[in-house]
């Protein structure tokens, strides 16, 4: 992970951009997060960033379940 950056609930998490192609990374982490149930996107700068739109709604059971998710989707695709 580089930088993690937004304001309220529009969150931008940018992947290392020292990795050979941060894009890629991010799609496998897109892919992975979507096998579990949560929707990402991709944008920025050669697709690197993930993406978070939570609706205002979001409880606090919700945002455990996506960082549980989160973080194994990310510990995937270190291997």
């Amino acid at each position: 992970i580089g930088q993690v950056r937004g304001r309220g609930v529009y969150i931008g998490v940018e992947i290392d951009k020292t990795l050979p192609d941060p894009g890629a990374v991010a799609q496998k982490i897109k892919r992975h997060m979507l096998s579990r149930g949560v929707v990402m996107e991709c944008g920025g700068r050669n697709g690197a960033v993930l993406r978070l739109l939570p609706p205002l709604t979001i409880t606090s059971e919700i945002c455990a379940t996506f960082l549980t998710a989160f973080r194994d989707s990310v510990k995937s695709t270190e291997k």
